[in-house]
């Protein structure tokens, strides 16, 4: 499997980045945590859960997000929000794509929840977003 870079910019987000980095353990062996000054257990918790954290000041969302893929060690990379986390069913598959890539990016429909429930059709889903990209 091609080595693989997970990369997740926070702010104030201690309520879920421990399901977020526990959704890609064993997927990869490089968890960076881009916090830009959170005033919570934010940064507590990424570390306890085993990601390597760096600080750097908000830079706009593009920017922190393409920061935050300058400073994984792998050239491929998923890039994730704290409030999102891996199916299994998603983990297998990401795996498997990695075995023998196809592709330098891949998109994934992303299910959103609004108001309580979780979409399952119209513009909130799928929504496709590409988080799986080779940085080269």
């Amino acid at each position: 499997m091609q080595p693989l870079s997970v990369v997740i910019i926070t702010l104030n987000e201690a309520e879920r980045i421990e399901r977020c980095i526990q959704s890609v353990q064993g997927l990869s062996d490089d968890i960076v945590v881009v916090d830009s000054g959170s005033t919570d257990n934010t940064v507590s918790l990424a570390e306890k859960a085993g990601a390597r954290v760096v600080h750097q000041a908000w830079l706009g969302f593009g920017a922190q997000k393409k920061f935050a893929t300058a400073q994984a060690r792998h050239n491929w990379v998923l890039a994730l929000d704290a409030d999102e986390w891996l199916s299994d069913d998603l983990r297998q598959a990401i795996s498997n794509e990695l075995q023998n890539p196809v592709a330098d990016a891949l998109e994934m429909p992303r299910r959103n929840l609004f108001l309580g429930r979780w979409l399952k059709h119209g513009e909130g889903y799928p929504n496709y977003s590409l988080r799986l990209y080779n940085r080269n």
